[in-house]
């Protein structure tokens, strides 16, 4: 019997892993304005979301983790002031910083926000991160930046189970893949990659 428990739990454990979903944004592309990006929960493309909404789902992820997405990445070590001219309300505040894309990326491969600030500053330079749902108030934020528009990008959220890390065992556990990850490091998928060359703004 105690075999049989076991086992269920481990079954359910695994079921649960890979189905868990992880929080994505969108581009608000009728507020672009020149090289300044409004990212937001609510901007496209569209995710199916919670019961079919075309937003994201701040609370428990939106977008399966075994789906590639690029991670967000904030640099605001260096507050930048606010531009003339922008709109702004409580859910579209200035975050006083810039923001890129990475290549696209599993979102089990992000397996803890050290992780995932780690891959940000391999891949940009030193005190760029992933973006948070809170670096404005909250749902959405203006930024310095140019983004592509064709996909939702993954930015995590620090108080709600919306990570793909979220019900891990731990951080040096792929979690729904249960492969061991060595300390000495990162996984394979958050090796340095070089980054594409773009027109985007240089900020460091």
């Amino acid at each position: 019997m105690k075999i049989l428990i076991l086992l269920s739990l481990v079954f359910c454990q695994s079921a649960f892993s890979d189905y868990r979903k992880g929080l994505t944004w969108g581009i608000q592309s009728s507020k672009l304005a020149n090289n300044l990006v409004n990212v937001n929960c609510h901007g496209s493309p569209a995710t199916v979301g919670a019961e079919g909404s075309p937003s994201c789902n701040a609370y428990v992820g939106d977008t399966y983790c075994s789906e590639r997405r690029p991670v967000l990445c904030i640099n605001n070590s260096n507050p930048i002031p606010r531009p003339e001219g922008i709109g702004q309300d409580r859910y579209n505040e200035w975050s006083s910083g810039a923001v890129r894309l990475t290549h696209d990326i599993e979102g089990y491969a992000l397996n803890s926000i050290q992780a995932a600030n780690a891959y940000c500053a391999e891949y940009f330079g030193p005190h760029w991160r992933m973006a948070e749902h809170h670096d404005g108030w909250g749902w959405g934020f203006w930024a310095v930046g140019q983004i592509s528009t064709k996909t939702r990008f993954w930015v995590y959220i620090k108080n709600q189970p919306a990570n793909c890390w979220d019900g891990g065992e731990s951080d040096n556990v792929a979690p729904a893949r249960g492969r061991p990850i060595e300390r000495s490091r990162p996984p394979e998928s958050l090796q340095p990659i070089e980054p594409k060359k773009s027109g985007l703004l240089q900020f460091m």
